[in-house]
């Protein structure tokens, strides 16, 4: 029989614990106020406990008002004034908390100073200047706490490592709501950079060493650092990249770096497949050898072919001084051409230094080419000894999948008779493009401008003569069918150039936009000659290497029929 009241007794206890349940509502506070609460509010987070009863929840509610008054003083107020009632029903608890935080605890005093090597280093200045715990702000415990974070991870840095505090004071009182902040760093010494060592490779260590963005005995600073371990991250050779201050092993305040390095695979082989409505089904197929020697040098060879252009390229690259972003290069190139308006056949040889500075690439180059062609009634064979500069920059926010960006380019290239040119030209260019986001809209502006002075121009190959129409111009035309006719209806080509495009795309499912575009230009003798228009439609896919592009076009004022245009690929 006792057995039997005993097992009853814990079935109806075990029935309660499992019914009742807290519900603790808050009012008066919110934000971090109510969170910090709320974490420390034994009553709140045991709500749910198996082991709750009656007496259990009654103590977890006697200990409440400490716990609010211990969770809003590191918020700066030290005294709420609380109301707070708790009732039962069913199993189901309700407790209500009303709070008032009262006056709060203000920054009567902050004297925050720095000495040692760090006392003339403008950047602690600024740090100690935020404006956090001024006098008369709240005495908030979590900022003091971040101003001393902040202090000692600019001066890891900074290359301050011996850094301390020999003050760290908050003073609370409580009872007049005033704070007192006395807080003094002693950086000790700002460390310099040590020696430099590489893991062997099968690079040399001249090499290696132009990669450095500093020299020996520069004050130690972290940024440049990792930004050694981006730059030789971001190069071709390596797949692995550690660089780490050997902090323990500092000697006569330097530290030394260890730059960890892993070879590339030596060669890389690329095959690739695509279509396009300008080119048709293509392939291509590449060789790169990454480094040939200690040197760093780099062969690539390609080979495309499509149904209007196949192409074979070699290029053999030399790393300069700084070998990240500059390089020379020599390329020797064969190309056959034939589009429904010219065909060529050219052989092309050139050097060219590339060179990047303040945010720019700039290329200087000279080239020799040999063409035998066909435009219209024009057939000849040109050789021009061609130098150019070009410069150009990109900046954009992502470097496949860009929501704003700009791309502009710039070049000038030419010939003179007589100096192995069998003619005479100067040609100049510039292009843009720009992208501008808003809401779940795109707005893409293009523009590109060609001019061209010469007395031949029926002696000039297709190659530096202008066509324009296709994906990437005029849509709503085919590839390169815009230029000066002759009165048979033969496209020449143009002195000049003038294409500009307006689109805008919008955001309707994941990963789809649907466009509108308008585009005008040609190719054309003088810059008062009409331009070709077009409009269209058209939807974009997000794919892996950028937005898969379909678009309809209708060319304007024109007998000519709508065309559809295919093209994958960055924005920019």
């Amino acid at each position: 029989m006792i057995n039997k009241i005993t097992l009853l007794l814990i079935c109806v206890i075990s029935f309660n614990v499992n019914a009742d349940t807290i519900n603790v509502t808050l009012e008066g506070v919110s934000g971090i106020y109510s969170e910090n609460i709320l974490s420390n509010l034994s009553l709140y987070q045991q709500r749910s406990a198996s082991n709750l009863s009656s007496g259990r929840v009654r103590w977890l509610y006697l200990q409440a008002e400490n716990e609010i008054n211990t969770a809003l003083q590191p918020l700066g107020y030290y005294h709420p004034i609380i109301k707070s009632g708790i009732s039962q029903k069913d199993g189901q608890w309700k407790a209500s908390f009303i709070i008032n935080k009262g006056e709060p605890v203000t920054i009567a005093e902050r004297n925050i100073l720095v000495t040692g090597d760090a006392s003339h280093d403008d950047i602690f200045n600024v740090a100690i200047k935020q404006k956090r715990l001024l006098p008369g702000d709240i005495a908030r415990h979590d900022e003091y706490e971040e101003i001393k974070k902040s202090l000692l991870a600019i001066a890891s840095e900074r290359g301050y490592f011996d850094a301390r505090y020999t003050t760290n004071e908050f003073h609370i009182d409580a009872e007049n709501n005033k704070a007192h902040v006395k807080l003094k760093l002693d950086s000790g010494p700002r460390y310099r950079i040590g020696h430099i060592t590489f893991t062997k490779v099968e690079l040399g260590d001249d090499l290696l060493q132009r990669y450095i963005p500093f020299s020996y005995g520069d004050p130690y600073d972290a940024k440049a650092v990792r930004q050694l371990q981006k730059i030789l991250s971001d190069s071709d050779y390596f797949d692995r990249v550690i660089v780490q201050p050997l902090t323990g092993k500092k000697f006569d305040n330097h530290i030394p770096i260890d730059v960890q390095l892993s070879m590339r695979k030596r060669t890389k082989y690329t095959l690739g497949l695509g279509y396009g409505t300008d080119t048709g089904p293509r392939a291509s197929a590449g060789i790169e050898r990454r480094f040939l020697n200690t040197k760093g040098h780099t062969f690539k060879g390609n080979v495309s072919v499509s149904e209007l252009i196949n192409r074979v390229t070699t290029q053999y690259s030399i790393p300069l001084n700084r070998p990240e972003t500059d390089r020379l290069v020599g390329t020797v190139e064969w190309s056959d051409i034939n589009t429904d308006t010219s065909s060529s056949e050219t052989k092309l040889l050139s050097i060219a230094r590339e060179k990047e500075q303040s945010g720019w690439r700039n290329t200087l180059s000279l080239s020799y080419q040999e063409e035998s062609f066909r435009v219209a009634d024009d057939v000849g064979r040109s050789s021009l000894l061609m130098p150019s500069i070009g410069f150009s920059q990109i900046k954009s926010d992502h470097p496949v999948m860009p929501s704003k960006g700009r791309r502009l380019q710039f070049s000038l290239r030419g010939s003179a008779e007589g100096l192995v040119s069998d003619t005479s030209f100067l040609q100049a260019r510039a292009g843009a493009k720009w992208l501008y986001s808003f809401n779940k809209g795109r707005l893409l502006l293009r523009a590109d401008v060609g001019a061209s002075w010469t007395r031949d121009f029926a002696d000039l190959p297709p190659s530096v003569r202008f066509f324009t129409g296709g994906d990437w111009s005029v849509r709503g035309y085919d590839y390169n069918t815009l230029g000066p006719q002759q009165s048979d209806g033969s496209v020449t080509g143009g002195k000049h150039l003038i294409v500009g495009s307006v689109e805008y795309d919008y955001l309707f499912l994941e990963n789809w936009r649907g466009a509108v575009f308008y585009d005008m230009g040609n190719a054309i003798d003088n810059f008062n000659d009409p331009l070709k228009k077009s409009a269209g439609l058209g939807v974009r896919w997000k794919s892996p290497v950028g937005w898969l592009r379909l678009d309809f076009a209708q060319p304007l004022a024109s007998n000519e029929s709508w065309r559809v245009h295919f093209t994958i690929g960055p924005d920019l």
